[in-house]
């Protein structure tokens, strides 16, 4: 299932991962890491240089990768890997829409997508927009709809 529900008004979705990026950023880290052990018979100084390189840039995607997105009470949190995460709050969201294509991708916004599709965009009032993309685009965006909605009107919640 892509949502979590509890009684602490925390809705959670997990992130939708592309084949792509994964294949990408795996054949990047692989051919640097090949070319960590040819250069050992070069200079094994740089080698071991390079090499841990390549282990801090493997910590460092994994620090900001999102993990899953929440829905609470009062702010929309992008968690990353521990202890890193994002928070918006609600008041300053006017609401989320679909994007797709480079032309609505390619402005300012803070990009917490892992997946060229998917990908919804939460307007804000003030600040960059920010850019995710959950497992299930659309139930993520009813649920942010809601939230928005209780937060305007108390009445309906």
């Amino acid at each position: 299932m892509n949502d979590t529900r509890s009684e602490a008004s925390l809705i959670e979705h997990v992130p939708h991962n592309d084949f792509g990026r994964k294949l990408v950023l795996g054949v990047t880290l692989g051919l640097t890491v090949v070319l960590c052990v040819a250069m050992l018979f070069v200079d094994a100084w740089a080698a071991w240089l390079m090499f841990g390189l390549v282990v801090l840039d493997v910590l460092l995607v994994g620090a900001v990768r999102p993990r899953r997105y929440q829905i609470l009470g009062d702010r929309v949190r992008v968690v990353m890997g521990e202890p890193f995460a994002f928070d918006i709050p609600l008041s300053s969201v006017l609401g989320v829409r679909a994007v797709s294509g480079w032309r609505d991708v390619v402005r300012r916004s803070h990009r917490f997508d892992t997946s060229k599709s998917n990908m919804l965009e939460i307007v804000r009032r003030q600040g960059w927009n920010v850019i995710v993309s959950p497992s299930n685009p659309d139930t993520f965006m009813e649920d942010l709809n809601q939230a928005l909605d209780s937060r305007r009107n108390p009445a309906l919640a």
